[in-house]
């Protein structure tokens, strides 16, 4: 005998290897083991058995099986053998039943992939399980309990109700994903379900279902059907028949058509056997009496044969998909021994196998990868020839590519260059601009004299308008980087200025109190207002007293100078460019200047 192991894909592990062979993530295969394996080798490569073969020698199996239950039954009906053969017989019979009825369910268990369609079906055999127990317990073991026998009777009709019912469920799950819940109208149909089994289990007190027209002493009683009976009848066949139209409507199959006549067959031999069970015809009862039997095989007919049909998704025949598909691909069990393979799968020596299982192995323009399985591996080849040839293409585009990088960085860094020497030209072109008369006062003062006194004095003066100069554009250089000065910038300011007064022979007092910052456009403001007083009294200044004041952003200067002759003035256009104020104030030779610039007193 076969054995046969069971290979459900890690889909974790089956995906992580790419899409190629994606589709093992979604599906489990019932495979035979190599020593199970009746196929064939040629050229090297195993072959898979012919087509059918299993499910043809279990349908005959099963065919043998029912033949024996129904000879079993005719000996027990014409008594051909003693009273315990007959009881032997008779239980024997329902053993086979019961038999095919659990294998069929852990089939379904194995074969269906739709979680949801899959529990429904195996609801299915529990409830043709139920049947077949219910009847043996009524006939073998509630002998004499007459009130039980009958409850037992009408307990037949809980699954000859529900079962079309369930169908129309799985008919409705076709195409869904496994989490589908259905909706709510749809499981409304078990309220007239409902209703007709209660209806059937209180007979004895109403009787508008079965009548009993000599009453009901005995355990098998002469009865009649009711107008109940036909409803309860009326809404099995309906159920019926929503179950196959729904299956032919909701089915993804090719053919579906053509396909579906294979369950109709078997479902309207059930309608016409209980049309002739219920109108009493002797051929029925003679040829299938036993409507528990006639019924559980019709049903599971119906179900057997949606599958077989594709109509029901199943998880079979994956072997002959496998064989026939492009795709290199072969399972091998745990000891990497080919069970199941391609036609076109090459063969790989067991090393090289679990190497694959562990990363993908490349094969001159091939690539092997595999995954690991339940029960074993699965392998296959893929052609990486157009990948190596575009991994060469994009190779040449990046080392280009590589190259027009180098050349745009240089352009960036010459551009950056550029930009820096521009900004450097633009800083001392603004310098140059706010110091030209300075400059060329300077240019005069640095003329050659033949006197020595005009000399040295202009050689002071020149001093003076140097540190103006350089600590001018230190302020401005500064005020480049950010929009706000230390107020010590301008107190170094004023004091090198007042330094380079004394070798103008002017005695010079300076006193500071500058704290916090203060706007690069204010400090340059007030220096060069302090400039401008410097220049218009040098010429006759003897001595300078300033007391400079840097608090809030605001600026205070107080200017006292001994200037006889003095020219010092406030320039008023200067004031009001920076929002400033100056008064100048003269006693004699004594002048007196307070110059305030307050919090914001930027350009306008």
């Amino acid at each position: 005998m076969n054995r046969y192991f069971t290979l459900y894909c890690e889909s974790k592990e089956s995906r992580a290897h790419g899409r190629t062979f994606a589709f093992f993530s979604e599906i489990s295969y019932t495979v035979p083991d190599k020593s199970g394996f009746r196929g064939k080798e040629k050229n090297g490569l195993l072959r898979c058995p012919k087509k059918y073969r299993r499910e043809t020698k279990t349908l005959m199996v099963v065919t043998a099986l029912v033949i024996l239950a129904v000879i079993c039954r005719l000996i027990s009906i014409y008594d051909i053998a003693d009273d315990g053969l007959n009881y032997f017989f008779s239980l024997m019979r329902t053993v086979i039943y019961i038999g095919i009825i659990i294998t069929w369910g852990v089939s379904v268990r194995n074969r269906v992939i739709n979680r949801s369609i899959r529990r429904y079906m195996q609801t299915v055999a529990a409830l043709l399980l139920f049947w077949f127990v219910i009847r043996s317990c009524k006939f073998f073991f509630m002998d004499g309990i007459i009130s039980l026998q009958y409850y037992c009777w009408y307990s037949y009709y809980i699954p000859m109700i529900l079962i079309p019912m369930i169908g129309i469920y799985i008919a409705f799950c076709l195409g869904k994903t496994e989490n589908y819940t259905l909706p709510l109208y749809m499981k409304a149909l078990i309220i007239p379900a409902a209703v007709a089994i209660v209806l059937i289990f209180t007979n004895n007190f109403h009787q508008l279902v079965f009548g009993f027209p000599f009453g009901r002493a005995e355990a098998d009683p002469v009865y009649i059907y009711r107008p109940l009976y036909f409803v309860c009848l009326g809404l099995i066949i309906a159920e019926t028949l929503l179950f196959l139209i729904l299956l032919l409507m909701r089915s993804q199959v090719p053919y579906k058509r053509k396909r579906i006549w294979g369950p109709v067959l078997p479902a309207a031999a059930g309608i016409l056997y209980a049309i002739g069970y219920i109108a009493g015809f002797p051929a029925v009862f003679i040829a299938a009496g036993d409507m528990t039997a006639v019924l559980t095989l019709i049903m599971l007919s119906v179900c057997e044969l949606c599958i077989q049909n594709g109509l029901i998704p199943s998880n079979t025949r994956y072997s002959e998909l496998l064989k026939a598909s492009t795709i290199g691909a072969q399972i091998t069990d745990a000891d990497f021994n080919r069970c199941i393979v391609s036609d076109n799968a090459k063969e790989f020596s067991k090393e090289l196998m679990r190497r694959a299982v562990k990363e993908p192995v490349e094969i001159g323009n091939e690539r092997l990868s595999g995954a690991p399985v339940t029960g074993g591996y699965v392998l296959w080849v893929e052609d990486i020839s157009m990948v190596k040839d575009v991994m060469k293409k994009l190779e040449k585009i990046s080392s280009r590519l590589s190259a027009n990088n180098n050349l745009l960085k240089a352009e960036v860094e010459l551009k950056e260059k550029q930009s820096r020497a521009d900004e450097q030209r633009r800083i001392y072109d603004r310098i140059t601009e706010e110091v030209e008369p300075q400059l060329k006062r300077l240019e005069l003062l640095l003329e050659p004299s033949s006197d020595p006194v005009k000399t040295r004095e202009n050689l002071g003066y020149a001093c003076v308008m140097s540190a103006y100069i350089k600590r001018l554009g230190n302020l401005i250089l500064l005020g480049e980087e950010a929009t706000f000065l230390m107020s010590r910038e301008l107190e170094y300011s004023f004091r090198e200025s007042m330094e380079n007064l004394r070798l103008c022979g002017v005695a010079t007092s300076l006193s500071c109190i500058c704290e916090g910052i203060i706007s690069k456009d204010s400090a340059v403001a007030a220096y060069e207002f302090f400039e401008m007083v410097l220049e218009a009294a040098l010429p006759t200044m003897k001595a300078i007293l300033v007391n400079l004041t840097v608090e809030d952003r605001s600026v205070k200067i107080i200017f006292a100078l001994s200037c006889p002759n003095s020219s010092v003035a406030a320039d008023r256009e200067f004031l009001k460019r920076h929002n400033a104020y100056a008064e100048v104030s003269e006693d004699g030779d004594d002048v007196r200047i307070t110059f305030l610039m307050p919090k914001g007193g930027d350009t306008k």
